[in-house]
């Protein structure tokens, strides 16, 4: 329900009741968290009212509960979040992160201090947790809520944290931040690469594809010199870059 072509022309509550309305019997409800309890509650109102009948809700629920239990029925257990599964999970992040295009010298990251910037309000924390993974590694970061809240210019690396749910605001923002930092900023996109067309001007940008702990830790390791990124290019950003493209340090 957060995808472009929905959330532009509909309400959380309308595309979520027009959805179970239809006949589906999940309603993906991506987003912040206020937006996933629009749809809830849009919903809840709809059964409450009679737009949504009790009769219709009771046979999508069970038919919900008939997918669960043949699942159910296969699966093996056992423990999830393992000392393994962690491993093949850095391994797979490390081979995936793509570096899309480079300013020559950049990464490694520049001595000095690094400004980390957030520009994913609902993903804060991830964020903050990539300043912490460069602070480990011995960068000098400071992690700085938004973009119009850096106040100098003494930055060796401005590294703009950045997710494509949200892409046209945040966009014209690190546009803006190229044309002050100019090569020193460093884009490190924790969504899908298509942002990249909104300023296509960045000399250098990073994809992790997710705002994960392992794609965050893969993206550290890049910007430190510790990883050489592998990783190509999934989808082709028209006009930019062909699927399968990658640039080189």
């Amino acid at each position: 329900m957060a995808m472009k072509a929905i959330a532009d022309r509909w309400s959380r509550r309308e595309s979520a009741v027009a959805s179970l309305l239809s006949g589906f019997d999940l309603v993906l409800a991506c987003g912040t968290e206020s937006e996933q309890w629009e749809s809830i509650n849009g919903a809840r109102q709809a059964a409450t009212d009679g737009t949504l009948t009790t009769a219709d809700l009771r046979v999508s629920a069970e038919r919900i509960r008939r997918i669960k239990s043949s699942y159910a029925v296969v699966a093996t257990g056992g423990e999830v979040g393992t000392a393994e599964h962690l491993r093949i999970a850095e391994e797979i992040a490390g081979r995936a992160v793509t570096l899309v295009k480079c300013a020559r010298g950049r990464i490694p990251m520049a001595p000095g201090r690094t400004a980390v910037v957030n520009m994913t309000s609902q993903w804060r924390e991830a964020a903050g947790a990539f300043a912490g993974l460069l602070r480990e590694r011995g960068a000098d970061v400071t992690l700085i809520d938004a973009a119009d809240r850096i106040t100098e210019d003494q930055w060796g690396s401005v590294v703009a944290v950045t997710l494509s749910w949200r892409t046209a605001p945040a966009a014209e923002q690190v546009r803006r931040l190229h044309a002050r930092f100019g090569d020193r900023l460093l884009v490190v996109g924790l969504g899908n690469p298509y942002e990249l067309a909104g300023f296509p001007e960045a000399s250098t940008y990073l994809a992790t594809y997710g705002p994960d702990p392992a794609s965050l830790h893969a993206a550290a390791k890049v910007l430190t010199g510790a990883l050489e990124p592998t990783g190509r290019l999934p989808v082709t950003i028209r006009g930019l870059f062909p699927r399968g493209h990658r640039a080189v340090l």
